[in-house]
């Protein structure tokens, strides 16, 4: 979005999960004049995205795969010689986040892949010092097998074989179980659609749905700004819920604005 000093506001893109979704790290003015960013999740394999924006033009100039990364929660920085770094929560050789350099042309290299050990779920952008390296924090792993304060391995109910029991990442536990169980349960994703964590949350509001729950409360425990959306989830929910066809029979179809799949398609997991 672009605002005025004014506080006129004019949206610049709307992101349309092919292209990306969920832009949670600011965006950096390159010395081209274009501004630069990441998108947490989206894009052409569901991993996440850099892209480039001019004045009403996105670019999506590299999507990730899982392989060469994903989940780009921090952003990026543009250093010294031009080209863009930044790091990745997830992906990777060994699953636990990434380092990556990306030229101005979109081509981008690999430069470390976390293996938990040395650390991993890296969140935090890159910074470059004035000895011309770069320096930053992972939010897991390390040589202490990262574990939390007084918790102990044991207390992780998703724990990872590999780094000792450790709380495993957001995106690694949907591509080591969500996915998995959900491809296992039959379920058939079409271009653009995705599973993961958030359709539990569909779930939920199934369920409240089918036990005719008021819909402000509804809307209230999903946090939906307009009633409009709970309504739409209403409606798919009840509709299925009674047996119907028809628009019911359409119900897979039906997403929330972040793109995620809503009714009881979410709810077949709870």
């Amino acid at each position: 979005m672009k605002t005025t000093p004014g506080g006129i506001l004019t949206t610049l893109h709307s992101f349309n999960f092919n292209d990306g979704a969920n832009p949670y790290a600011g965006l950096i003015q390159a010395t081209d004049g274009n501004f630069y960013g990441t998108t947490e999740a989206g894009g052409a394999h569901s991993a996440g995205t850099v892209f480039r924006i001019t004045p009403g033009t996105l670019t999506t100039l590299h999507s990730f795969n899982w392989g060469d990364g994903a989940n780009p929660y921090a952003g990026l920085i543009q250093a010294s010689d031009g080209n863009f770094y930044g790091p990745t929560e997830s992906g990777g050789a060994k699953r636990g986040g990434t380092v990556f350099k990306m030229t101005p042309l979109g081509v981008l290299s690999t430069l470390h892949s976390f293996n938990t050990t040395d650390g991993s779920s890296p969140e935090a952008p890159l910074i470059q010092a004035a000895d011309g390296n770069f320096y930053s924090t992972t939010y897991n792993g390390g040589s202490s097998d990262g574990s939390y304060g007084t918790g102990q391995p044991s207390d992780w109910v998703f724990a990872s074989k590999r780094s000792k029991g450790k709380k495993r990442s957001a995106g690694i536990l949907t591509a080591d179980y969500l996915r998995p169980a959900a491809a296992a349960a039959g379920v058939q994703l079409g271009p653009g659609q995705r599973f993961g964590f958030h359709n539990f949350r569909h779930g939920l509001a199934t369920w409240l749905v089918n036990q005719v729950t008021d819909v402000k409360t509804v809307q209230g425990l999903l946090r939906h700004a307009n009633v409009t959306t709970t309504l739409g989830i209403r409606a798919h929910g009840r509709c299925e819920h009674d047996g119907g066809s028809g628009s019911g029979a359409a119900g897979h179809e039906v997403r929330e604005p972040d793109g995620e799949l809503a009714g009881d398609f979410a709810g077949e997991f709870l």
